[in-house]
This record gives structure tokens, sequence and C-alpha cells, in this order.
């Protein structure tokens, strides 16, 4: 039995992790800066305090790297962890420096810092002449305009250390650009609260605007050794959203040693030496190029996905993989069906007054869950967080599981008001 340190969650995915170490006899300290978070939406209660030894939080306005050490090494005088675990951005940083403050397995720190911030990604990638997009570092709105007329247009301007799709623009031409600065769009928006007592660094990325189909990997690495779990293929809606539409795991259309080639070669540029890894690439006319790298596994349950397909608990191998254990079953393990996710979303802006589905008993629907409630407001997706439900359909391949996603979509109905 270990004892582990996890290190906050992603909205409404507590109970995954902390349910699977149960399972497996493990005691877990959760870490919170903002509890109340967790008071409000009733979690706290109802999933954390139910499934964790020890609660640990700071006091909103009190938090910091410093204080959370303090917590974190009383708790380890008392009962000595054994891994620190995080699934969330905002706090891989000070997830790693405590690790490394208890040599326990985890990414290292100078990794964790850097990849927290796109553009010293970018950097990182240059160094090691990774192909990706021309890119450039904007602070301000003339800096913004110094880097569109460098790199030309079109472009994609997105937070340096954001998330979700939050506060990304395209701009197709110096017209456009100069409509939207001029119409006092916040087209840099300062000090963003990412929530969990966390804000926004106020940098920003620009890159030229790609084009070509968007795949995901998840790459668990253990001590420099890495496995490769697969690709998913990811659909967005319509611009000018950059919400997911769905995506299907695992994915036959594209190859597959070229993706985890370039994967691994992103990996070792920035010096990933242990956890889990998703990126998101495009595939574009001059071979992959890096979207993104997320030092965390795949987000907002697709990583349930990747346990289906294998039939295995992903977050079981996510576990032994910061306990430091070899990674000798997810190696052999083999894909033996197919997953794909399809999210339904409004099509105008509204009060959610109710949703009618397919029937969601059967066979080949594995789940159905809401998002939105009625009574909810509700617009046209523009970000993730705009989708109102997703459902996981099984397949025997690719393409029946596809098309039984999409089928259970468009015949499922909203009613706005």
């Amino acid at each position: 039995m270990a004892h582990i340190l996890l290190v906050e969650t992603p909205p409404d995915d507590e109970s995954t992790i902390l349910q699977e170490a149960a399972r497996l006899g493990h005691q877990v300290t959760f870490f919170s800066s903002d509890i109340d978070y967790f008071r409000e939406n009733g979690n706290l209660e109802a999933i954390l305090r139910p499934l964790t030894r020890e609660i640990i939080y700071t006091e909103r306005g009190a938090y910091s790297y410093e204080a959370f050490e303090r917590l974190v090494l009383a708790v380890h005088a008392k009962h000595p962890f054994d891994a620190v675990m995080c699934l969330h951005d905002v706090h891989i940083v000070v997830a790693a420096q405590v690790a490394e403050r208890l040599s326990l397995p985890f990414l290292n720190a100078a990794t964790a810092r850097l990849a927290r911030d796109k553009y010293s990604v970018r950097e990182a990638l240059a160094r090691y002449k990774v192909h990706q997009p021309t890119f450039a570092l904007a602070r301000s709105e003339q800096e913004l305009r110094e880097a569109a007329k460098r790199l030309g247009y079109p472009l994609l301007v997105k937070p340096s250390d954001g998330m979700g799709s939050q506060n990304v623009s395209v701009f197709r031409s110096e017209e456009e650009l100069n409509a939207r600065l001029a119409a006092g769009s916040d087209v840099l928006p300062r000090n963003f609260d990412y929530g969990y007592l966390v804000h926004s660094n106020n940098r920003f990325v620009v890159e030229r605007f790609m084009s070509g189909p968007i795949v995901g990997c998840d790459v668990f690495t253990r001590h420099g050794e890495r496995v490769f779990l697969g690709v998913h293929e990811k659909r967005f809606f319509p611009p000018p959203s950059f919400a997911i539409a769905g995506s299907c795991f695992p994915c036959e259309r594209f190859d597959t040693a070229a993706i985890r080639d370039y994967a691994f070669r992103v990996l070792d540029a920035v010096d990933f030496n242990h956890g889990a890894a998703h990126l998101e690439i495009m595939l574009t006319d001059k071979g992959p190029h890096l979207i993104e790298l997320n030092p965390r596994l795949i987000g907002a349950r697709v990583s349930d996905h990747i346990g289906m397909v294998f039939e295995r608990s992903i977050h079981e191998d996510l576990i032994a993989l910061h306990l430091g254990e070899p990674l000798t079953g997810l190696k052999a393990a083999k894909p033996r069906r197919f997953v794909a996710s399809r999210w339904v979303v409004a099509d105008r802006p509204g009060i959610l007054q109710s949703i009618e589905t397919p029937d969601t008993t059967a066979p080949h629907i594995h789940s159905f869950r809401l998002y939105k409630k009625p009574g909810d407001a509700v617009i046209p997706p523009r970000i993730n967080h705009d989708r109102v439900a997703r459902v996981l359909t099984l397949g025997a391949t690719q393409e029946e599981a596809e098309r039984l996603a999409d089928s259970f979509v468009f015949n499922t109905r909203l009613h706005i008001q």
C-alpha cells in the first residue's frame, strides 16, 4: 500500500483517479489551492473526503509554493509519501518542485516550467531543429503588430500558458487584426483567471496558422524510456470555434510510426524524463507539426478511452508510473476495439430546457454524460467549456464507432428557450 500526494484535479475529474487508488489499496492525501471550489460543487463531501486519507489546502489569498511545501512536508514527516501525482496543468510546476524536494519520481521541475509556457517549448524545439510553424512572442499590442509583420498571415495567437482553447484568436489579414484592435477587442487578455487562484503570465505566442488533420497522442515516460499509447483523431467544430467536436481512439488513418517518431523528438527536445504527456499534432503537407505539449495525461475523461481500448485501467498504469514501477504490462497491451466520442452542442444561445436522446442503454453506447443541466445558459461552442453533452460509442472498426456516435448526435434534440 502506497501513500500518494495528489495535487489538484481538473473539474469533475476527481473520482476516477481516487477510486482507482482506493481499489488498489493506496492512501491519498489531496491538495487544493481552492478548496471552496470543491465545497461549492458538493464534491468535497461526496467524493474527496470518502476517498482520501487527508485533505490539505491553503485558504483563498494565502496560496504560494512555500505554503504548499510546508503543508506537504508536515504530512510527509508523519506519513511519508511514496508518489506525487498531478492531473492539472496549473499545478504541474509546484508538483514537480515538491517531488524533487521529496526525491520521488516525477517530471523534472525545469521541464515542467518549460512545458507550461508554449513559447518556451517552441524555443526548445527550434534549438533541437524539430519541424514546427514559425513563431514569435508578444507581450503587448506593439509586439503583436511587429510579430504579424515578420511572420505574415494567417496568424494564430494564444496565451503562452493557456489551456482548454481559451483566448485563442486567428487573424487572416492585417485588416482583420487592425479592426479587432480598433474595436477594443481584448485580443491579449491580461491577468486571465484560470481558476485555482492561478492567473495568466501575460505572454502570448504568435504562430503562422497551420492547416491539416489534427491528432493527439499520449506517451508514458519512465526515467527516459517511452511507451507510445496510440493516436487519437480529433475533430473540431467549424471556425471560429476552437472546441473539439469529438475523437476516435485508436486511429488507423495516418502513419502512426511517423507520428510516434515525431512525438518522441518533441519529448527529447524538452528533456521530458518522467510522467505522462499528451501532444496535439497537426499533420501538415510538410509533415507533423506540434500544436502544443501538455505535461499530463489527456483530460476531459478521454483517458478512459485508452483503458477501454486496451481493456485495462490506464489510471492504474499512471499510478504505477509515478511509483516508479516498470511499464512492462502497458508495453505489451494491444488494442481490442475502437472508441469514438462526439459532443452535443447548442445551435443558438439561450436557456437549456430539456434534451431528447436516442436509447442510451443500447449495447454500442458505452456512456452518455450531460455537462449542462436544464436551466443552464448555453451558447454555440467557442471553447470546450461551452459543450453540452458527450456520447461514447464502441465499434469493431474505427468507421463503425464513428458512424454510431455521429448517428446518436444527429438524433439528439436540445430544447432551448
